[in-house]
């Protein structure tokens, strides 16, 4: 009797990919190291007034154990997604994740996760026309999808790295305004006050946007794919200021708490949708100051400022962590003792949980996270 299950399987492929999950919601937190998720805020960081200035944040997240201090944190994250899901990355655990493009900053790694492929052309963060389909591209192009996919971003380089001039997809990144006759009074509102704000970093604006621009699509537009990034975390750190860096890791939480709150209040959403988070890459640890940075040895090596100091380059940058929660995926929790898995394999992880299968159209792409699919 199992040899014939067995053949059946073989013979009729579909069956293998038949899932409950019909929604993908991705979301990056740009640049958040490992050390911080699975640790919580760093205790000779927190001590060090270089980095943390405002004291109530010190007095905030520090704790006497890790897993203290990670609650305090990320609370969402540690109470419901580690809980009811899979997550990769933690290294003390000996669950290692990493980028494989050679670079370790921004541009290069959100192509990775989102085509599959680590493009050595890509490298730099310029905004430029990406040549390389992404899995929202390919999915966009399905009857199945087709005007179902959005993405909004903090960082206008998004505009360019999903290339809506060929994919057609709808994006709202960095200052764009929400678009479209008539909007709703919370566009408009929203619109008038990201343009009265003050813009703290060029090309990028502050996440509460990114976030409520997206909240509003979720609701009455209700996308099949949406994609999240959120970037105030990078700016923060590159800032030196580990104390934003931490409110803005906590603030993101809270966004994803809403967002999955949302999300099983709708019954198109409710127990239909894989929630995935992630970075695009990791910052360094030691020596102290190199939490602010990322870069590989390649790209320090041009840059004689920092080759001085980081040789090697920014050790460590190139790790990074992936969670996973959704109807298909079984709560396994934080991970132990298993192998390697890489950026590369989002983007085949988001099409495998919607059944599909995206290394047949790109072969060259990593493949679907292992276990990501009961």
């Amino acid at each position: 009797m199992k040899r014939l299950i067995i053949v059946w399987v073989l013979a009729c492929p579909s069956a293998a990919w038949a899932t409950h999950t019909e929604h993908v919601v991705l979301v990056t937190l740009d640049g958040v190291r490992w050390q911080d998720v699975f640790r919580g805020a760093a205790p000779e960081l927190l001590a060090d007034e270089t980095y943390v200035k405002d004291a109530s944040v010190r007095a905030r997240f520090q704790g006497d154990t890790l897993k203290q201090r990670r609650v305090k944190l990320l609370p969402f994250f540690w109470h419901r997604l580690a809980k009811d899901g899979v997550v990769w990355g933690d290294r003390d655990q000996n669950s290692p994740a990493s980028v494989t493009n050679p670079y370790y900053f921004s541009y290069p790694g959100y192509n990775e996760m989102l085509t599959g492929v680590a493009d050595p052309a890509i490298d730099s963060n310029d905004n430029v026309w990406n040549p390389n389909v992404t899995v929202l591209e390919w999915l966009e192009a399905k009857d199945r999808f087709a005007g179902k996919v959005a993405a909004f971003a903090s960082w206008e380089a998004f505009t360019y790295i999903l290339n809506t001039r060929r994919s057609g997809l709808a994006v709202n990144a960095g200052y764009a305004p929400a678009r479209g006759s008539p909007l709703g009074a919370s566009l408009e509102l929203l619109n008038v006050l990201q343009s009265q704000v003050p813009q703290f970093w060029e090309g990028e604006r502050v996440d509460a946007f990114t976030h409520h621009y997206a909240m509003d699509a979720l609701r009455t537009q209700r996308p099949s794919i949406l994609y999240i990034s959120y970037g105030d975390t990078d700016e923060f750190a590159h800032a030196g200021q580990y104390d934003a860096y931490l409110q803005a890791m906590n603030r993101c939480d809270a966004f994803l708490e809403e967002l999955w709150r949302t999300l099983q209040a709708d019954p198109y959403y409710q127990g239909k949708t894989a929630l995935i988070v992630t970075t695009d890459h990791g910052r360094g640890e030691q020596p102290l100051d190199a939490w602010r940075h990322h870069a590989s040895q390649q790209v320090v090596a041009g840059q004689p400022d920092y080759l001085k100091q980081y040789p090697r380059g920014i050790v460590g940058s190139d790790q990074v962590w992936i969670a996973v929660m959704g109807p298909d995926t079984p709560a396994r929790g934080v991970l132990a003792n298993v192998e390697p898995v890489f950026t590369n394999q989002v983007a085949a992880s988001v099409a495998r949980l919607l059944g599909l299968n995206f290394n047949s159209a790109y072969p060259q792409a990593g493949v679907a996270l292992p276990g990501l699919v009961e």
